[in-house]
């Protein structure tokens, strides 16, 4: 579970949106977050790499889910990016 202020959202049918974090909510997650897959890699057996992981869609070893987890943050930034640069070129052209 994520720290208060955030909520777990899943985006399920009828799901609200959260409220909008502020810069400082979103920066101290991102350290909280940082911190942890650092403490967690660091500490990370062989053994626990190994470990399955069952999901709806199937299993996985813990260690093949970092992994998982890197590509699918990546391409969220790659739509964060894409998206600042739209809105950057939007405002630029309000000049």
């Amino acid at each position: 579970m994520p720290p208060a202020p955030f909520d777990l959202v899943e985006m399920e049918a009828n799901e609200t949106l959260p409220r909008t974090y502020t810069r400082d909510e979103l920066l101290d997650y991102l350290e909280q977050c940082r911190q942890k897959y650092q403490e967690t890699i660091s500490t990370l057996t062989t053994e626990q790499a190994y470990r399955l992981c069952q999901f709806p869609w199937g299993e996985i070893p813990y260690g093949e889910l970092f992994i998982y987890t890197l590509r699918h943050v990546q391409e969220h930034a790659a739509q964060l990016h894409l998206f600042l640069g739209q809105q950057a070129r939007k405002s630029m052209g309000d000049m």
